[in-house]
């Protein structure tokens, strides 16, 4: 990044970031976080199953309630 900094009286200063180091609990989240993903994608699956079968719940429960009505 280049700029000026506020209150100077001009000129440029340069400020490179710098990565920060991994570490053993950097390490550990990566590992959760990866093992979250898998949970999640497993969780999307189901809840994506159960939404197919959902119309067809519906339907029988609307037809159960005609049956009753009758």
């Amino acid at each position: 990044m280049v700029g000026n900094l506020v209150g100077s009286e001009g000129g440029e200063f340069v400020f490179e970031p710098q990565p920060e180091p991994l570490s053993p609990t950097t390490q550990q989240f990566d590992g959760r976080a990866l093992k979250m993903r898998e949970e999640l994608g497993g969780l999307q699956k189901e809840i994506a199953a159960k939404q197919d079968v959902l119309p067809r719940i519906q339907q029988s429960i609307q037809a159960e309630t005609v049956k009753t009505l009758n």
